[in-house]
């Protein structure tokens, strides 16, 4: 019973790490130039792409 659960946790991480490391960084864009600038100084990231 503890092998079936530890394999089917075991599973349950490697399909969702699977999820996560399959997606390259996605560029995130604003239509609101003031809520850019607003995650921008909360983030310290003044220029450069947001990802």
């Amino acid at each position: 019973m503890k092998g079936c659960l530890l394999l089917g946790l075991a599973v349950m991480l490697l399909v969702s790490l699977g999820g996560v490391v399959g997606c390259g960084p996605s560029t995130v864009t604003f239509s609101d130039p003031n809520l850019e600038t607003a995650i921008r100084e909360t983030i310290n990231k003044p220029e450069d792409p947001i990802y």
